[in-house]
């Protein structure tokens, strides 16, 4: 299973090289008439340059990842329902198919999510009893992971690579959140909050802004959330040691390097 788990890691990295590559040359290149950074030394636009690309591009094979570990124990569709659809689906790409509209569901889930009425497992299901327009065509809802467990409960992520969301951006994925579990339409589905990582670090209590929105029972921080999704013999502390060591093998930290340089010369 470790084996598995490394080649998928070294798939999903070997194409994050590749489209570091192509962002990084574009975006510095659109850099070069912004007089707002005429004054940073070469390095130092190159490094922000390199930064913005990785952050854009490591969310997208971080949900790639945690999909094709998932696949390995659990039932992954690429649509919830799983039926047949005329929709343009992208590959690495999984959706919720509803005809719920979704301006309407998103206008009354933002009235209701609020610091001082805090959302947990049993008041998201109240959720399904609100009265909401319905669309005549089907449209299709992207989701960062959803999958069925072994009990086939439906289990739906927002995942942040981050390890936080911003003050201005937390209510709006959480609202999309629970967005995406109406849409679901399923009583007994999961909905989580998930991060990559504590910000905070392994063991410390995280108080990212979604923790003013979403009880503990609907927060998947870090450890918890790999240890949720990864099989039973890989925990969360093999993972990181696979990651790394996959990291070392393909040098990354080294052509990335090289990359900077480059520009800069």
């Amino acid at each position: 299973m470790e084996n598995i788990i490394r080649n998928i890691i070294e798939e999903e990295l070997n194409g994050l090289i590749k489209n570091l590559k192509k962002c990084f040359y574009k975006r510095y290149k659109g850099k070069e008439h912004n007089f707002l950074l005429s004054k940073f030394e070469n390095k130092t636009k190159a490094n922000m340059v390199f930064v913005s690309c990785f952050e854009s591009q490591i969310g997208n094979r971080m949900e790639n990842i945690c999909r094709r570990i998932v696949a390995l124990k659990y039932n992954v569709p690429k649509t919830i329902p799983n039926i047949e659809n005329n929709l343009k689906l992208k590959r690495n790409k999984q959706y919720i198919l509803t005809n719920i509209n979704q301006k309407d569901l998103h206008s009354q889930i933002d009235r209701i999510l609020s610091p001082d009425n805090k959302m947990n497992k049993n008041n998201v299901k109240k959720l399904l009893k609100l009265k909401i327009k319905k669309n005549k065509n089907i449209e299709k809802l992207v989701v960062d992971l959803a999958y069925y467990d072994e009990r086939n409960i439906l289990n739906i992520f927002e995942i942040k690579s981050g390890g936080m969301l911003d003050s201005s951006k937390a209510k709006g994925d959480l609202t999309k959140l629970l967005e995406l579990y109406v849409s679901a339409n399923d009583v007994n589905a999961n909905v989580y909050f998930a991060t990559i990582y504590n910000f905070n670090g392994e063991g410390n209590n995280w108080d990212g802004n979604p923790a003013r929105f979403f009880e503990k029972d609907l927060l998947l921080i870090g450890k918890d959330f790999w240890n949720k999704i990864l099989p039973n013999e890989v925990n969360f502390e093999k993972f990181k040691k696979i990651y790394d060591d996959v990291f070392e093998k393909l040098e990354i930290s080294n052509k990335m390097s090289i990359l900077v340089n480059d520009v800069i010369k």
